[in-house]
């Protein structure tokens, strides 16, 4: 393994995203938080909630929202675009 391949694989490992998994939208994650979609839509207007937007829609990975509840950091600004709007 050179030190490339090594470097790639630390950063997978690191890596909070997984491409495989499909976005959820507000009522996904609704369901997953139990509460409302106004507070999804609230708490992700307020830059609370971290997710990605797709025109006009609000999409949001699962494992990031996973992250978010279980109180680790997520680096919005790096892996996700903001959604403050």
């Amino acid at each position: 393994m050179t030190m490339q391949d090594k470097s790639i694989d630390e950063h997978e490992e690191h890596d909070v995203l997984k491409p495989s998994e499909e976005l959820w939208d507000a009522r996904d994650v609704a369901r997953h938080l139990k509460m409302s979609r106004a507070w999804v839509y609230q708490a992700t207007a307020s830059g609370v909630l971290p997710c990605v937007r797709l025109g006009s829609r609000v999409r949001f990975h699962p494992e990031v929202i996973r992250a978010w509840l279980r109180g680790e950091r997520v680096d919005a600004q790096r892996s996700l675009p903001g959604c403050r709007g």
